[in-house]
């Protein structure tokens, strides 16, 4: 693959403009009217503001609020480490315990002979049924083999490169002693009398369904012996789940988090300038929530924020080394790229739901609006537009050239998945996007935007050029619809500015109605920031601000005058996709779907994970 000629193409392309520029007339007058600005705005208050790190996380160490939690965390540590001692002293925790510690070391055998007692009953107690009996003899004749194999996990995959950089990647140490735990005929008696009681279980509840729980079981126990495990599934695999599945996995992995805080001393919480802020967030909401028009819905609403406030911690304290963070963006880029080839198959077949989302009486020349798995053309392109920067970062700094030709294909599918969303709000942000990238990080492709922009009426189909045409034109039921939505919202926020109506869309239609113009109601603002406003009051506002300004005061600080690496190439790709975000906030309610909020909090932490790793790669 390294001596493919498309890579050597690509790669001598981007050397040849690279050398073309550096001598050329364009980088002259670039690095002119750069000097200009830079002297005139060295002054400005805007410019020292955000290039000078924000120092929150060690100012907030002797607040009231930092005090309370490390007593609360106290606390809770010393009941935890008390219930530790008795599981430890139990007999139930002792054997809990010892499966724990020695998954990958104990025999092959005892686990086949715990699915084999399982079988044999289970076979039984299906004949009496007059059930099928496939299924669990199946299962019985792989459970004989494993009985012939008195070798550990540990012990077969020794070899394996793979599976030791897989292992050695989650901190799961089992190649310190390659050899089998020797095992007597009482724990071989252990085994089968677990799985002769399992299987007992199915007179009463199908084997399948108890097959499932042995699985989630040893799914929730690989989360509890490594929280990280948790944390890297998130990104691959939350675009294709149901919401209540990602809350569940979160909180899982949140819940291993802290106990791993409460009794191991070692493991060390990785403190951030968003903390605070994130903190504060969660209490103003908690507060709207309980004083809401539509309690009960609001403070399941609230419950679900929580849990992904609470995942950003376990992100930030996951992505606490470069290889672990590049690893993490990998696993999003790869299942945005799948997201995207979905999106492009409805394109290229179409669908039922395709032409849901257009007015058919302006655009005629659109057939389908692409959703992929986030069932709105709006919500995929938030989807998109966060994970386009990224993707285009690797494609400048992955470490070899065959990742920079993946992440190229990656990157073209997503951009051309975004044009067939049709969403406006998501094209200005990305335009957003690209220019603060490009400014931040390679100033040369600025020309090529330029060129780029003025060529793109010659080579942009049609329905595209309407489309993008079309923005602020109130003939657009879509446009019209939004503008009349914000009146109401604006003159519903002159009542309910100070705290705020509630999360959610049942307290939004229980007051909104009231102020409604033209009769037109909503389930929400179509705006993040009236959203926030309405449903938090203006503390919610006021504090979700100042986390926004500390993010991009913070990202900016850092990249700011530092050589070109991929860390940087990171940290900007983040904000860029951010701020195209906050740009399409402008034009709908980005929170509306659960997923994306998710993928918010899950961006913000990236981005600081980011920036503290940059500034300790820069003071090594």
């Amino acid at each position: 693959m390294s001596k493919s000629i498309v890579l050597r193409f690509f790669a001598l392309l981007y050397q040849f403009v690279n050398a073309s520029f550096n001598g050329s007339v364009l980088k002259k007058i670039q690095d002119f009217f750069a000097s200009k600005l830079k002297k005139s705005s060295e002054h400005s208050f805007f410019v020292k503001f955000f290039t000078k790190a924000p120092l929150i996380k060690d100012k907030t160490k002797n607040s009231f609020i930092c005090a309370l939690l490390v007593r609360i965390f106290n606390f809770f540590a010393k009941i935890v480490k008390y219930f530790e001692k008795m599981i430890e002293n139990s007999l139930i925790g002792t054997t809990v315990l010892w499966l724990y510690k020695n998954f990958f070391k104990i025999s092959v055998r005892c686990y086949g002979i715990f699915l084999l007692s399982f079988c044999i009953v289970c076979e039984i107690v299906l004949i009496f049924k007059s059930s099928d009996i496939l299924l669990p003899l199946i299962i019985g004749i792989f459970a004989v083999i494993m009985i012939f194999v008195n070798l550990s996990f540990a012990s077969i995959f020794k070899n394996s490169i793979t599976v030791k950089k897989l292992m050695t990647f989650f901190d799961i140490d089992v190649y310190d002693d390659n050899s089998t735990i020797k095992t007597d005929k009482e724990t071989y008696l252990y085994f089968a009398l677990v799985g002769f009681a399992s299987g007992l279980l199915t007179a009463i509840v199908n084997p399948v369904l108890i097959l499932a729980i042995i699985i989630s079981l040893g799914f929730v126990a690989s989360i509890f012996i490594n929280y990280t495990i948790g944390a890297f599934l998130v990104p691959l695999i939350f675009p294709f789940m149901p919401t209540m599945a990602i809350v569940g996995l979160i909180l899982l992995t949140f819940l291993s988090m802290v106990l791993k805080l409460f009794y191991d001393d070692e493991f060390k919480f990785t403190k951030t300038n968003l903390d605070i802020f994130i903190i504060l967030f969660a209490l103003v909401m908690l507060v709207s929530s309980v004083f809401s028009f539509a309690r009960i819905s609001s403070l399941k609403i609230f419950m679900v924020y929580l849990v992904f406030m609470a995942g950003y911690f376990v992100f930030t304290n996951t992505l606490t080394d470069k290889k672990k963070l590049y690893v993490f963006l990998s696993l999003s880029v790869i299942s945005a790229f799948l997201v995207a080839l979905y999106g492009i198959y409805q394109y290229v077949f179409g669908f039922a739901e395709g032409s849901t989302w257009i007015d058919t009486k302006m655009f005629t020349d659109i057939e389908t609006r692409v959703v992929s798995t986030f069932e709105n053309p709006n919500v995929l392109g938030e989807f998109l537009l966060l994970m386009i920067p990224v993707t285009a970062a690797f494609v400048w700094n992955a470490p070899r050239g065959y990742n920079r030709f993946i992440n190229f294909i990656a990157a073209g599918a997503l951009c051309l998945c975004m044009i067939f969303t049709y969403s406006r709000g998501n094209w200005l942000g990305l335009i957003a996007a690209i220019i603060i990238y490009i400014s931040f990080y390679d100033r040369k492709f600025i020309w090529f935007g330029i060129i780029l922009a003025l060529l793109s009426p010659l080579i942009m189909p049609q329905s595209i050029i309407n489309r993008f045409l079309s923005i602020g034109d109130t003939s657009d039921t879509s446009t019209s619809y939004r503008v009349y939505i914000w009146f109401g919202t604006i003159k519903m926020l002159k009542d309910y500015w100070l705290c705020g109506i509630g999360l959610g869309s049942d307290a939004f239609n229980m007051i909104y109605p009231r102020y409604a113009y033209a009769s037109i109601v909503a389930p929400h603002s179509h705006n993040l920031y009236l959203q926030i406003i309405a449903e938090n009051g203006i503390l919610g506002i006021i504090v979700f601000l100042g986390m926004i300004v500390t993010y991009f005061k913070d990202t900016i600080s850092a990249v700011n005058g530092r050589k070109k690496s991929i860390l940087k190439a990171i940290c900007v790709a983040l904000m860029a996709g951010m701020a195209g975000y906050f740009v399409q906030g402008a034009f709908d309610n980005v929170w509306y779907n659960y997923r994306i909020v998710m993928m918010f909090f899950m961006y913000l932490a990236l981005s600081q994970s980011a920036v503290n790793l940059l500034r300790k790669e820069e003071d090594a």
